[in-house]
């Protein structure tokens, strides 16, 4: 469901906007909750970068997912 939403909010709007990037993070969470750790990475990694561009390196939502990639270990 939730690639399925990620791809609504790419095509109605731009992938780099909040909810879109709300759920790329979310998709991260699932994937490492699964133990499908460089599919995690590969979500936080793409999270990090447009929340960077959306609402800046020190935003505390950015430092979030840095968090999280840093805590995967791989």
């Amino acid at each position: 469901m939730l690639v399925r939403a990620l791809a609504g909010y790419e095509k109605a709007l731009q992938s780099e906007n909040i909810p879109a990037l709300e759920t790329v993070c979310n998709l991260g969470v699932l994937y490492r909750d699964q133990d499908k750790m460089e599919e995690a990475k590969t979500m936080f990694q793409r999270a990090v970068l447009g929340r960077e561009k959306v609402l800046g390196p020190g935003h505390p939502h950015t430092l979030e997912v840095v968090n999280y990639l840093k805590q995967l270990n791989v």
